[in-house]
């Protein structure tokens, strides 16, 4: 029986119900032709209801290199552990499975006017995608055809339980694709009411005079008007509402903020989305620093504003968090990560105290922390170098 793991590796319950096979990953061929097989991955795609054709995209544009598809083997060129990939999934699982609210994956995408939306039958709402990641134009481009889902290995778990009845595997097959089709017209529906109802002024009238008659037509066009109002202003108050405090972070630098209005803002973050102080330096970190070039470029020429960040409460771990983050999203900051630190800790922003306590206590990443290892013994080993020095001195 395969290994399963939490979709949310950090998540510690053992009794968390959303389960998914443990990454397995194959290095095949030499030279210039290795590539890194991902043995299972169509049981992960099906556990994570996605399309594996999505994953391996992903894989292809974080690692920034071909992905291969030969029937139901995926691979991407190059060697990669199976650690590596783990964490680049995690990525993929936070952008593009688990929902913004809730952080459940009982999500689903709906695309429409060229964007993505995640609607939750978990938590019922919805919210949009990071259409700025490459991975959002593919699915736009190449919309999921139909469910990749067989039955979750949750659903598999449930359904296995004892004193449940047994899933039916007998019947005619053309008895089977009715149900499926007839359950398939269902959704359909069931979708054109929630995202397909037409909001004009002569089809809100229409609607009201085949329930009122047209007697009460006049009735029906202030009903109608209200209806179109009240349509109109819930989709201008949805588009507002943020779907994470990276993304409203994000949006807010688009105006070009002082560093105390951007202050006051993390202050309006923190209160909107319930957060520890310390997440919300990790956001303001992720919405500044972006990709590698950006964080270079932010802890280069924006010392002021790194510094009264570290100045909120704990926000000299948010900024250590913050950075892991991008590190693990981009392999090219992961190996400018220890110069970075150097310049943070010869800046006075980080001590080796908080460096310390955030790479033994708080990092998760293990990439990001064999990465930075070697500057962790500098650091633990610095202070007795230079007692040694001042005493043959």
């Amino acid at each position: 029986m395969a290994q399963l793991v939490n979709i949310r590796r950090n998540e510690p319950d053992p009794f968390y119900r959303y389960k998914m096979e443990v990454l397995q990953g194959k290095v095949e061929g030499k030279g210039n032709g290795i590539k890194t097989v991902i043995v299972n991955l169509t049981n992960i795609a099906r556990d994570l209801e996605r399309p594996p054709e999505y994953i391996t995209k992903y894989y292809e544009i974080e690692f920034n290199t071909k992905s291969n598809i030969e029937g139901d083997k995926y691979s991407i060129n190059g060697q990669h552990s199976n650690e590596r990939l783990a964490d680049v999934l995690d990525g993929f699982i936070n952008k593009f499975v688990l929902c913004a609210f809730c952080k459940n994956p009982e999500t689903r995408f709906v695309i429409k006017n060229k964007a993505i939306e995640f609607k939750c039958a978990a938590c019922g709402k919805r919210g949009p995608a990071d259409m700025k990641h490459k991975l959002s134009s593919y699915i736009v481009k190449n919309p999921p055809k139909a469910s990749t889902s067989k039955g979750s290995t949750h659903d598999e778990a449930l359904a296995q339980q004892p004193g449940l009845p047994p899933v039916s595997t007998t019947g005619s097959s053309s008895t089977v694709k009715k149900e499926k089709k007839s359950k398939k017209k269902k959704d359909e529906d069931e979708d054109d009411v929630v995202w397909l109802t037409d909001t004009s002024e002569k089809a809100a009238e229409e609607r009201k005079k085949h329930f009122l008659g047209d007697a009460t037509s006049v009735v029906a066009n202030m009903m109608a008007d209200v209806d179109i109002s009240s349509n109109k202003g819930k989709e201008e108050q949805q588009e507002e509402e943020p779907q994470d405090p990276v993304s409203s972070i994000t949006a807010f630098l688009a105006s070009s903020p002082s560093d105390q209005e951007l202050m006051e803002k993390l202050d309006s973050v923190q209160e909107e989305f319930e957060l520890r102080s310390s997440a919300t330096a990790k956001a303001a970190i992720e919405a500044l620093g972006q990709n590698a070039e950006g964080t270079v470029k932010l802890i280069k020429n924006q010392q002021a504003l790194i510094k009264k960040i570290s100045k909120r409460r704990d926000g000299k771990l948010g900024i250590l968090l913050g950075l892991e983050e991008l590190c693990v999203k981009d392999d090219a900051l992961l190996k400018s990560i220890m110069g970075i630190l150097k310049n943070l800790y010869d800046t006075g922003v980080l001590s080796e105290e908080n460096i310390l306590k955030w790479y033994h206590n708080k990092a998760k990443s293990k990439t990001v922390i064999k990465t930075c290892s070697p500057f962790i013994d500098w650091l633990e080993n610095a202070e007795e170098e230079e007692e040694d020095e001042e005493e043959d001195a």
